[in-house]
């Protein structure tokens, strides 16, 4: 019987007890009718590991000749999956075992929507549930910083991918960032993530170097530039060079900075009241909300240039966050 669901895991030299519990986690699922796609990077043993510790048919195991990177080896996945539903899955994470059928149910049931990911609950080095917006709007208004969605909790439908010839981008490191902003271009691709927690995100010190995490920071500032410039907006080098600091937290921001990024903010409320090409109050809802986290962050910190937000359009549009923050500077700064 061909599966409904094909689960693509690549894997590059895992630490085998991380292996195995993530594979157990995919064929241990309440929903049957999969079938895991495991494509082994080139590895010292992760092929002869998993060969030599299961027999189950579901289990489809490949090996690249050579190592191609996390992004064409999942195009190569993408080529062999036969399911109507792809899901994506890394080899040091845990699945919930009821995740599948709750994402296959909700993309039954939501037919507009063609993506969905998860709440996560982090493992290892870091713990805690993370939560990420869940309407189609707020997540598009989200990337204008970052990725909202976490790769290894999605869902798609197969024949969205194929209808729009949607493969990942090699050339970038943040190949899950790029890849969702270029489906949010799409004018009826739609976003969601489920609200309850359905994967275990493990965090550990041997997952990326030094040098990868600053690659992919660089590689997202040029998905971010695009994902503007897609959407009709054109900000200056030195421009960008805050709105990406904003965007990545940096504590670094002073108050002349703070009033900048909170023009570009206004320039793109402004572009969609104009366009609108998402929901105003989307919009408005996630850009008020990601500047609150920042000043909240200063602060905390104690740091003076959250006294720009008197100088803010964007905070004045919530009464509580900006009352909150005029009461907090007052005692901070007396």
């Amino acid at each position: 019987m061909k599966p409904v669901v094909s689960i693509i895991m690549p894997t590059y030299n895992t630490n085998k007890e991380y292996l195995k519990k993530a594979i157990d986690s995919i064929i241990n699922q309440t929903y049957d009718f999969i079938e895991l796609i495991i494509i082994d990077d080139c590895s010292v043993d992760d092929y002869e590991f998993i060969s030599k510790s299961y027999n189950d048919k579901r289990i489809k195991l490949f090996r690249n000749d050579m190592n191609l990177g996390v992004a064409r080896t999942l195009n190569r996945g993408l080529e062999i999956a036969t399911g109507d539903y792809i899901v994506r899955m890394d080899s040091d994470d845990i699945a919930y075992r009821n995740r599948i059928s709750r994402q296959l149910a909700f993309l039954q049931k939501n037919q507009s929507i063609d993506m969905v990911g998860s709440s996560i609950r982090y493992i290892g080095k870091k713990r805690g549930i993370k939560r990420f917006p869940r309407e189609s709007d707020e997540i598009k208004s989200s990337f204008f910083f970052g990725t909202p969605i976490v790769h290894p909790s999605v869902m798609f439908r197969a024949d969205k991918l194929k209808q729009y010839n949607i493969r990942y981008n090699p050339n970038f490191k943040s190949e899950d960032y790029e890849l969702w902003t270029r489906c949010a271009q799409i004018k009826d691709f739609n976003f969601s993530n489920y609200s309850k927690v359905l994967l275990k995100y493990r965090i550990h010190t041997t997952q990326v170097t030094k040098q990868t995490k600053n690659t992919i920071r660089e590689h997202s500032n040029l998905v971010r530039l695009k994902y503007i410039q897609d959407f009709g907006l054109q900000f200056n080098n030195e421009e960008m060079k805050k709105f990406n600091a904003f965007s990545s937290g940096d504590s670094n921001l002073n108050y002349d900075d703070f009033i900048i990024v909170d023009k570009l903010l206004k320039k793109i409320i402004d572009k969609n009241n104009q366009e609108k090409r998402i929901d105003r109050k989307s919009l408005e809802k996630i850009i008020v909300k990601k500047l609150f986290k920042e000043y909240l962050r200063k602060l905390i910190s104690l740091k003076g240039s959250v006294k720009s937000y008197k100088h803010s359009e964007i905070i004045k549009l919530n009464r509580i966050y900006y009352f909150f923050l005029k009461v907090g500077s007052v005692f901070c700064y007396r």
